[in-house]
Order: structure tokens, then sequence, then C-alpha cells
């Protein structure tokens, strides 16, 4: 782990995987698109505001260009909740019986699950691939 600190809040970029087993609430992917390797995160940070809980979010890159470079994010904040959302249309949807909310501007899917915040963000993709990611989270 390489931690930088900031004024109000710490970075830690995860350089095993294996450093993350102090924290069992963050998931992984079990199925990924085409491209992108669900077990091998391209990158992962730890994030710590003053007095906050940490956020982990891992990133998935395809092993080609990415038009949009935004490749798969996956945040998870353990007591987070869920911010209020900025747009105007966003969709309500189930992952896994808990109630999820899904920005087509943003491509991204966000919920709270058992006190976790988590947000699978993928604007190269359609709902259908963001909710079987999510749904997939181990």
């Amino acid at each position: 782990v390489e931690p930088r600190a900031g004024a109000a809040t710490s970075f830690m970029r995860v350089t095993d995987l294996d450093e993350l087993r102090d924290r069992p609430w963050v998931k992984q992917p079990a199925w990924l698109p085409s491209g992108y390797e669900p077990s091998a995160p391209s990158a992962a940070v730890v994030g710590r505001a003053r007095r906050s809980t940490a956020t982990v979010v891992l990133y998935y890159r395809n092993l080609e260009a990415e038009f949009d470079g935004s490749g798969v994010r996956i945040t998870q904040s353990k007591g987070a909740t869920l911010p209020p959302s900025s747009e105007l249309f966003v969709t309500d949807i189930s992952v896994n019986g808990v109630r999820a909310r899904w920005s087509s501007e943003r491509g991204e899917l966000e919920w709270r699950d058992d006190g976790i915040y988590r947000a699978v963000r993928a604007p190269s993709f359609d709902l259908s691939v963001v909710l079987t990611i999510a749904k997939g989270l181990r």
C-alpha cells in the first residue's frame, strides 16, 4: 500500500489485493465483459476523509483501447449514505432484491447493501451489462 496524504483526505494505492482482506465488505465482480479480467483490477485505491469510513475503488480496464477511457469502476464505502441524485431522470432498479438507481447519463448503478454503499460505473455499457456486473459482486 502506498499512502498519499492530503489536507482532508488520505489515499492508499493497493498494490496487492490481499491487502483488502481486512475489509471483507469489499466485493469483486464474478463477471466482466469480454476483454476485462474480473480477478485482476487495473488499480485499486482506498480513500478516507477525516472522521469517515474508508472508500475502496476498483478500476478495471479493457486490454484493448477504450474510446471513453473509463472502463469499469466499482466503488464501495462502509457506512456511507446514498447521496442525492443531481440528475432529473434516474431509474429505480433492483439489485439482488435491494432497491438501486440507474443513471443512464453517467452509466452508473448505485445502491446500499447492508450498510455498504456500492456503485458500478461503466459508461460504455448499457444497463443490462452494468446490472449483470452488480448482481455478480462477491
